[in-house]
Protein backbone atom coordinates (compact mmCIF):
# COMPACT_ATOMS: atom_id res chain seq x y z
CA UNK A 1 0.00 0.00 0.00
CA UNK A 2 1.46 3.83 -1.07
CA UNK A 3 0.40 6.99 0.90
CA UNK A 4 0.90 10.33 0.86
CA UNK A 5 2.80 11.49 4.04
CA UNK A 6 2.14 15.02 4.93
CA UNK A 7 5.33 16.85 6.54
CA UNK A 8 6.20 20.19 7.29
CA UNK A 9 6.35 21.64 4.19
CA UNK A 10 6.61 19.26 1.50
CA UNK A 11 4.16 15.26 0.85
CA UNK A 12 5.72 12.38 -0.13
CA UNK A 13 4.41 9.50 -1.58
CA UNK A 14 5.56 6.31 0.36
CA UNK A 15 5.43 2.24 1.12
CA UNK A 16 3.29 1.45 4.36
CA UNK A 17 3.71 -2.34 4.25
CA UNK A 18 2.24 -2.33 7.81
CA UNK A 19 -0.97 -0.44 6.23
CA UNK A 20 -2.39 2.00 8.86
CA UNK A 21 -2.15 2.84 11.74
CA UNK A 22 -0.55 1.71 14.22
CA UNK A 23 1.61 0.75 11.43
CA UNK A 24 4.83 2.65 9.98
CA UNK A 25 5.59 3.57 6.48
CA UNK A 26 8.90 2.49 4.91
CA UNK A 27 11.00 5.79 6.55
CA UNK A 28 10.42 3.85 9.98
CA UNK A 29 7.36 7.13 10.72
CA UNK A 30 4.03 5.85 12.34
CA UNK A 31 1.22 6.29 9.70
CA UNK A 32 -1.19 8.43 11.70
CA UNK A 33 -4.46 9.97 9.92
CA UNK A 34 -3.41 13.30 9.95
CA UNK A 35 0.02 12.25 8.93
CA UNK A 36 -0.26 10.04 5.96
CA UNK A 37 -3.34 10.55 3.06
CA UNK A 38 -5.03 8.77 0.07
CA UNK A 39 -4.24 11.28 -2.42
CA UNK A 40 -2.12 14.61 -2.58
CA UNK A 41 -4.95 16.77 -3.18
CA UNK A 42 -5.78 15.54 0.60
CA UNK A 43 -1.88 15.47 2.09
CA UNK A 44 -1.87 19.07 0.36
CA UNK A 45 -4.84 20.25 2.10
CA UNK A 46 -3.53 19.01 5.89
CA UNK A 47 -0.22 20.81 5.26
CA UNK A 48 -1.33 23.91 4.19
CA UNK A 49 -3.99 24.33 6.89
CA UNK A 50 -1.56 23.25 9.51
CA UNK A 51 0.51 25.98 8.41
CA UNK A 52 -2.22 28.73 8.50
CA UNK A 53 -3.68 27.49 11.79
CA UNK A 54 -0.07 27.87 13.17
CA UNK A 55 0.43 31.29 11.92
CA UNK A 56 -3.17 32.07 13.24
CA UNK A 57 -2.17 30.81 16.71
CA UNK A 58 1.05 32.65 16.63
CA UNK A 59 0.38 36.45 17.78
CA UNK A 60 -1.62 34.73 20.57
CA UNK A 61 1.52 32.37 21.60
CA UNK A 62 3.68 35.59 21.34
CA UNK A 63 1.55 37.73 23.38
CA UNK A 64 1.16 35.54 25.66
CA UNK A 65 4.63 35.10 25.96
CA UNK A 66 5.22 38.67 26.48
CA UNK A 67 2.57 38.94 28.91
CA UNK A 68 4.79 36.17 31.08
CA UNK A 69 7.76 37.79 30.02
CA UNK A 70 7.05 41.31 31.25
CA UNK A 71 5.43 39.67 34.69
CA UNK A 72 9.18 38.50 35.46
CA UNK A 73 10.58 41.65 34.84
CA UNK A 74 8.70 43.39 37.33
CA UNK A 75 9.13 40.43 40.04
CA UNK A 76 13.36 41.01 39.22
CA UNK A 77 12.81 44.85 39.61
CA UNK A 78 10.74 44.17 42.65
CA UNK A 79 13.54 42.14 44.24
CA UNK A 80 16.01 44.10 43.44
CA UNK A 81 14.63 47.34 44.88
CA UNK A 82 13.96 44.71 47.90
CA UNK A 83 17.48 43.75 47.92
CA UNK A 84 18.96 47.09 48.36
CA UNK A 85 16.65 47.95 51.10
CA UNK A 86 17.56 45.12 52.49
CA UNK A 87 21.11 45.41 51.84
CA UNK A 88 20.33 49.45 53.39
CA UNK A 89 19.41 48.03 56.50
CA UNK A 90 21.52 45.44 56.92
CA UNK A 91 24.19 48.05 56.95
CA UNK A 92 22.24 49.72 59.45
CA UNK A 93 22.09 47.18 61.58
CA UNK A 94 25.70 46.26 61.95
CA UNK A 95 26.65 49.98 62.76
CA UNK A 96 23.96 49.58 66.28
CA UNK A 97 25.08 45.41 66.79
CA UNK A 98 28.28 44.38 68.45
CA UNK A 99 30.79 43.34 65.44
CA UNK A 100 30.19 39.64 67.05
CA UNK A 101 26.79 39.24 65.67
CA UNK A 102 27.47 41.12 62.63
CA UNK A 103 29.96 39.13 61.72
CA UNK A 104 27.93 36.19 61.82
CA UNK A 105 25.03 37.30 60.59
CA UNK A 106 27.20 38.31 57.13
CA UNK A 107 28.49 35.32 57.67
CA UNK A 108 25.19 33.22 57.86
CA UNK A 109 24.04 35.30 54.75
CA UNK A 110 26.73 34.44 52.41
CA UNK A 111 26.25 30.74 53.42
CA UNK A 112 22.77 30.97 52.17
CA UNK A 113 23.68 32.62 49.07
CA UNK A 114 26.29 30.47 47.96
CA UNK A 115 23.61 27.10 48.57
Amino acid sequence: MKLWRADRTNIKLVDCPDGRYPGKDADGKVIYDNSHFDSPADAWAHVLTDLEAGVEFSPMAVKEHRRRLDQALRYMEECLVEKREAEKNFEQWKQSEPASNAKSAWQLFRKECLK
